[in-house]
């Protein structure tokens, strides 16, 4: 509570070193966004030659989800920043975040354009207050002009946490775990702030496409990269990461939120 007064009446500094002129990040910080290199079109995975297959997941992507789109790497100065916006609760980093989420334009490449923005719904018991996925659905829907459905889909029970489970046991943990509440057309966009295995995502997807959409496509922030695939960092490329589209002048209509 205390950080967000701070971010209120202190002056704007730079969200990711707190150090530099504000609001947006510096040309330091910036730069060392730890950006995916070539990611796989089907899991987000980095890949040092973007015409061979996926060493992640061979093409075979995530269970119920046509494609994913995700720019950076849950790393470094996106690390911090999502930290500062979740646990801090910084309205700066969540503003900078929302910048830094991915555009839809290679979904716009397919035959179904989306029709829908959905973000995966906050976790049963969490404790009050802005939740990022919800405020990063928001803010792509509303730069897309896409109508944005938070509360479309629900927990159905209490989850362990997901953090400290392998990638079969977290399959495990959240499956059958959404409910869709109503009936859905065409192509829907799932947004999240992280993936890591993707089962949450594939179990809100299920939902979904149980509900009656026709694909859904996966929107990330970032990716928990695995072991030796931070090796594969690119620099920042303010063109592809940012949608110059964004226009940060409509005000947000519903609810409490940093967006």
């Amino acid at each position: 509570m205390w950080s967000a007064v701070l971010d209120l009446l202190l002056p704007s500094v730079c969200p990711g070193c707190h150090l530099a002129a504000g609001p947006d990040l510096c040309p330091a910080c910036f730069a060392s966004l730890p950006a995916i290199i070539s990611p796989c079109a089907w899991c987000g995975a980095p890949r040092k030659d973007p015409e061979a297959d996926c060493s992640a997941c061979a093409g075979r992507g995530f269970t119920h989800i046509a494609a994913i789109a995700v720019t950076w790497h849950y790393a470094g100065t996106v690390k911090r920043l999502v930290g500062d916006a979740k646990a801090g609760a910084r309205p700066a980093a969540a503003r900078v975040l929302a910048g830094l989420l991915p555009g839809l334009a290679a979904f716009y490449q397919d035959d179904e354009p989306p029709n829908l923005v959905v973000p995966i719904p906050p976790a049963p018991g969490r404790r009050p207050g802005p939740h990022l996925a919800t405020g990063l659905a928001r803010r792509l829907a509303r730069r897309h002009r896409l109508p944005c459905r938070p509360g479309l889909l629900v927990a159905t029970r209490f989850p362990a946490e997901q953090h400290a489970l392998s990638a079969t046991d977290r399959e495990r943990n959240v499956a059958d775990l959404f409910r869709c509440r109503e009936s859905l057309t065409g192509t829907v966009v799932l947004v999240d702030d992280l993936v890591t295995s993707g089962a949450t995502a594939s179990a809100a997807a299920k939902a979904l496409r149980a509900a009656g959409a026709l694909q859904v496509l996966l929107c990330c922030l970032a990716r928990t990269p695995r072991r030796g695939e931070l090796a594969l960092i690119g620099g920042a490329k303010p063109t592809a990461a940012i949608d110059a589209a964004d226009d940060d002048s409509e005000s947000e209509p519903t609810g409490p939120s940093f967006f």
